[in-house]
């Protein structure tokens, strides 16, 4: 599955759009499919700001979600679907870091990277002292590695982004993952994947924060310092 959109979003990015003309560039309305539009505007940025980093990005690939949702177990929230479609990882280099201090991953680089964490888990909910209720809950802390989740960027360490794909009011959050500590960080990079590519675009064009961290260019990469 390869969506027209995708294609658009890869086509030419010109510098100065504004939201509403980067959305008629890339052939959709404002009403339209939100997390698409937003990556849109975010390669727009890239473009201008950090155009290495913007360079490196893989195309999109034809995705073959039935075998992901079969390796994996489970279906893949449509926001993931549509995250995939947008955009063919960063190729596990460093000058796509696309993300906030993080790699973007393709579908079935995320796959087998959540399947590595799932096969290496030393751990179980069941050995933990959780409430069970609440360790169904997309959002709690449980850790250690759950099937739900599903690694959308690597940073190069063992650690990560992944959205936690449970039950719940906060289903579809963005939360970090690292080698040691698993999902015991504190607060969110996003509510969502739509939240988190919002967000992007504003902060690298200001290097303001964002999840705890601050976008800067370094000839013309895009790179990452903790924010204070």
């Amino acid at each position: 599955m390869y969506s027209k959109l995708a294609r658009r979003c890869d086509a030419a990015n010109r510098p100065g759009c504004t939201d509403d003309s980067i959305a008629k560039v890339h052939g959709y309305d404002s009403g339209m499919d939100d997390l698409t539009r937003a990556w849109a505007t975010y390669l727009d940025v890239l473009a201008v700001e950090a155009p290495v980093t913007r360079a490196a990005l893989l195309p999109a690939r034809e995705l073959d979600i039935d075998s992901a949702q079969q390796e994996l177990g489970l279906p893949l929230l449509p926001d993931l679907v549509t995250w995939f479609g947008l955009h063919g990882g960063s190729g596990f280099t460093f000058d796509c870091a696309i993300l906030p201090f993080g790699m973007a991953l393709d579908l079935p680089d995320a796959v087998s990277s959540s399947m590595m964490r799932r096969r290496i888990g030393d751990e179980s909910v069941d050995d933990l002292d959780l409430d069970a209720e609440e360790a169904e809950m997309a959002g709690s802390m449980v850790f250690t590695w759950r099937d739900e989740y599903l690694m959308i960027g690597e940073a190069g360490d063992g650690g990560g982004m992944f959205v936690d794909q449970r039950p719940g009011p906060d289903q579809g959050c963005v939360r970090w993952w690292d080698k040691v500590e698993a999902d015991c960080r504190e607060g969110y990079a996003a509510i969502s994947l739509l939240q988190l590519i919002t967000d992007l675009a504003p902060a690298v064009r200001n290097r303001t924060p964002i999840a705890g961290w601050v976008p800067e260019v370094v000839d013309g990469a895009l790179d990452w310092d903790v924010a204070d």
